[in-house]
C-alpha cells in the first residue's frame, strides 16, 4: 500500500462512489452511454471548481459536490426508483459495463501504484507542481500577494481538479497529484469503449481490448517526454479530452442536442486547463457542425456549432476578468495572452531570426516527424479500405475524416509557428523547445479519431468480412497507434522511471525538507548551496542539468517564494549581501567530496539564522 493509510484508501472509495453517484444520474436520468459518463463527471466537476476558484469558494464547493454525489444512490431509491429494490439494482447493474469495471479497476490500481511516486520533470516545478502544492495549502487561487506563482495567467482547471482529488483523499503527496491527473486522462479514454460495439460476441470482445490498450495508451502516453503518468503537464490531457468530446459529439450523431450538451464539459474543460485547448472546443464545433448538417437541420447547424463554442469562450473571459483583477500588472507575466506581451516577445526577434525559425519548424514537420508521413499514409490507407467495407451510404466518413484530421493538423502547426515566434522568447524558441511534446498532442488526438472510425467499420462489418478488412486495418493502425504511446508508457505501468543524477538530488532536498521538518511557508528566505563546483550555473539548456532545474526544484520542495540557489565556488558571489535576510541556510554536501566545511564559515548570518549541513552518499 506504499505510503497510504486506511482513512486514505477509505476516502478513495468514498470519492469513486461520489463520482460513480453523477454518472450513474448521467446514465438513468438523461440516457447518457455509461461508458462517456466518467468523463462527463470529472470534467464537469473540474468545470465547476474552476468557477469555483474564480469566486473563492473552493471549500464550499468541495464539499456539496462530494456529498451530493454519494447522495445520488439514496435519492434515486427513494424517488427516481419508486423505493423498488429491483429497479434500483437493474439500475446500477446497467452502469457496470465492460467499459466502466475496467474505468474503476484502472483507477484503483493507479491509486495504489502512484502512491509513493515523486514528481521530477523540470515544468512540474516551474509550475505544474507548484500551483497544485499552493492550492493545497491555501485553498485559494493565487493573487499579486503570492508571488511564489510566476506563471500567474495559465489557466488552472487541471490544478483545482488535482486539488480536490486530494483534498478528498486527505493527501498532499506528489502520489496523489499524479493520480488525479491520470484519472481525468483514463475518464477521457474510456469514451472509446462506447463504440466497442457489435452483433458479433468475438468481434466485441476484440473492440472492447482495443478500446482498453487506448485508455490505458493515452493515459501514459509519451512517457519518454514528459514522464507520462509521473509528470502533471497537460499535454497528454488535453487530446485525451479533445478525444472525450469527439468521441460524446459522434456518439450522440443522432441527437444533436445532446451532443452538444454531453460534449461541452470536455471541451471547457480542455480551455481551463491550458489557453490553446480552446483548439479542441473547434475540433468538436467541426464534428457537430457535421453532423447536424448532415442530419439535416441545416437552418440550426451554425447555431448547435456556436452552441459548442460558447462555454468555452465564456470561460475564457471568466478566467481573463479574474486574473485581471487578481494581479496588478497580468500583461507582465510569462506567457500572458496579451497583445502587449506578444509585441515584446516579437520585438527581440530579428527577421533573421523568424526565417530561421520557420526553417527548423519545417524540417521538423517534414523532415524529422515521422508522424506527419505515417499520418499522411494512414489517412489514404484508410479511406480505400473503408470505402471498400462500408456500404454506400456511408461512403463519405472516413473521406470527411480524413480532410477533418488534416484541415485540423495544418490548423494546429501554424498554431505552434506562430506561439514560437510571437509567444516564446528567442532563447527557447531558436532551439525549437519541446517541440516533440507539444506537436504529440495532436497526433494522440489523430489516433484517437482514427481508432473511433476504425471501431465503428469493424463493429459494423459482417462476421465473413471482417477478418479481412481487420487484418488490413490492424495493419494501418498498429505503427500509427505504437509510435505516439511508446512502449514506455505501458511499461510505466509495472515500472518505476530511471533517475538523473540531478532528479536524485531533488530527492536529497526532500530528504531535508522531512528530516528537519522545515516548514512549508513561502515566506521563508532560503540560501541553498551545493558543493560541486559545476559549470552548470554558467548556461542555461533546455535539459534539467542546469541551474534553473536546481532552482526550480528547490522552490517547489521546500514551498519558498524567496530563496537562493548556489555552489560552493560561488559563494563569493553573495558573501556581500546582507545574510541577516536568509531564515535558513541549507549546505548540501556529497561524501565523496573531502572535507570542505570551512568554506561556507565566514559568511555573517544572523543569529537567528538557521543552519543546516547534510551530507549524502554519492548517487
Amino acid at each position: 500500500m506504499g505510503t497510504l493509510s486506511a482513512s486514505q484508501i477509505l476516502r478513495f472509495i468514498l470519492l469513486m462512489v461520489s463520482f460513480g453517484g453523477y454518472s450513474h444520474l448521467l446514465h438513468k436520468k438523461f440516457g447518457l452511454k455509461p461508458e462517456l459518463c466518467p468523463a462527463v463527471t470529472l470534467s464537469s466537476v473540474g468545470c465547476l471548481l474552476f468557477l469555483a476558484g474564480c469566486l473563492n469558494i473552493l471549500i464550499p464547493a468541495m464539499w456539496i459536490l462530494v456529498i451530493a454525489g454519494i447522495l445520488i444512490y439514496p435519492a434515486d431509491l427513494l424517488f427516481l426508483s419508486g423505493r423498488d429494490i429491483r429497479k434500483f439494482g437493474k439500475g446500477l447493474r446497467e452502469d457496470l459495463t465492460f467499459g466502466t469495471v475496467a474505468f474503476y479497476i484502472c483507477a484503483a490500481y493507479l491509486f495504489f501504484w502512484l502512491a509513493p511516486v515523486h514528481i521530477y520533470y523540470y515544468d512540474n516545478f516551474t509550475h505544474w507542481r507548484l500551483i497544485t502544492k499552493f492550492l493545497l495549502y491555501d485553498s485559494h487561487l493565487p493573487t499579486s500577494a503570492d508571488p511564489i506563482i510566476e506563471y500567474s495567467t495559465y489557466p488552472v482547471g487541471s490544478s483545482v481538479f488535482i486539488w480536490y482529488v486530494c483534498k478528498v483523499i486527505g493527501s498532499v503527496a506528489d502520489g496523489q497529484a499524479l493520480f488525479a491527473q491520470s484519472l481525468l486522462s483514463l475518464a477521457s479514454g474510456v469514451t472509446l469503449f462506447a463504440f466497442a460495439d457489435s452483433k458479433d460476441k468475438k468481434t466485441k470482445i476484440y473492440l472492447n481490448v482495443v478500446a482498453l490498450l487506448f485508455a490505458l495508451g493515452i493515459t501514459t502516453c509519451y512517457a519518454g517526454l514528459e514522464n507520462g503518468i509521473y509528470s502533471l503537464l497537460v499535454d497528454r490531457l488535453l487530446c485525451a479530452l479533445g478525444i472525450a468530446a469527439y468521441a460524446t459529439a459522434l456518439y450522440n450523431r443522432n441527437d444533436i442536442k445532446k451532443a452538444v450538451i454531453f460534449s461541452a464539459p470536455m471541451a471547457v474543460m480542455a480551455t481551463c486547463v491550458k489557453n490553446s485547448g480552446i483548439f479542441f472546443t473547434f475540433t468538436t464545433a467541426a464534428i457537430i457542425l457535421r453532423l447536424a448538417l448532415k442530419g439535416g437541420n441545416r437552418k440550426k447547424s451554425f447555431v448547435y456549432a456556436l452552441g459548442s463554442v460558447a462555454p468555452s469562450v465564456i470561460f475564457m473571459l471568466i478566467w481573463k476578468a479574474h486574473t485581471s483583477m487578481a494581479f496588478k500588472n497580468v500583461s507582465d507575466g510569462p506567457h500572458t495572452v496579451s497583445k502587449e506581451y506578444y509585441s515584446s516577445i516579437l520585438a527581440e526577434k530579428t527577421p533573421d531570426n523568424i526565417r530561421q525559425i520557420c526553417s527548423m519548424f519545417g524540417d521538423e514537420v517534414f523532415l524529422h516527424n515521422s508522424m506527419f508521413a505515417m499520418l499522411a499514409i494512414a489517412f489514404l490507407i484508410m479511406v480505400a479500405l473503408i470505402k471498400l467495407s462500408w456500404d454506400k451510404k456511408s461512403e463519405s466518413e472516413p473521406v470527411f475524416t480524413a480532410g477533418y484530421l488534416l484541415v485540423f493538423y495544418v490548423i494546429y502547426q501554424v498554431g505552434n509557428l506562430a506561439m514560437y515566434i510571437f509567444s516564446m522568447p528567442w532563447v527557447e524558441a531558436q532551439r525549437l523547445c519541446w517541440y516533440s511534446r507539444y506537436v504529440m498532442t495532436i497526433d494522440a488526438f489523430s489516433c484517437g479519431v482514427m481508432l473511433i472510425l476504425f471501431m465503428r467499420v469493424v463493429g459494423e462489418l459482417p462476421g465473413k468480412k471482417l477478418k479481412i478488412r481487420t487484418a488490413g486495418l490492424v495493419f494501418m493502425l498498429l505503427p500509427v497507434f505504437i509510435l505516439p504511446f511508446q512502449i514506455t508508457g505501458f511499461s510505466s505501468l509495472f515500472s518505476r522511471q530511471d533517475l538523473t543524477d540531478e532528479e536524485k538530488l531533488a530527492d536529497v532536498v526532500r530528504t531535508i525538507c522531512e528530516e528537519y521538518d522545515l516548514p512549508q511557508d513561502p515566506d521563508v528566505k532560503y540560501l541553498v548551496c551545493f558543493s560541486e563546483n559545476e559549470a552548470w550555473l554558467d548556461e542555461f539548456t533546455p535539459t534539467v542539468a542546469n541551474r534553473a532545474y536546481r532552482y526550480y526544484f528547490c522552490k517547489t520542495i521546500l514551498y519558498s517564494a524567496d530563496l537562493d540557489v548556489t555552489s560552493l565556488n560561488r559563494l563569493s558571489d553573495i558573501k556581500d549581501n546582507d545574510m541577516s535576510e536568509y531564515d535558513c541556510f541549507i549546505y548540501i554536501r556529497s561524501s565523496a567530496n573531502g572535507d570542505d566545511w570551512h568554506s561556507y564559515e565566514e559568511l555573517s548570518f544572523d543569529e537567528d539564522t538557521r543552519i543546516i549541513e547534510y551530507t549524502y552518499d554519492p548517487l
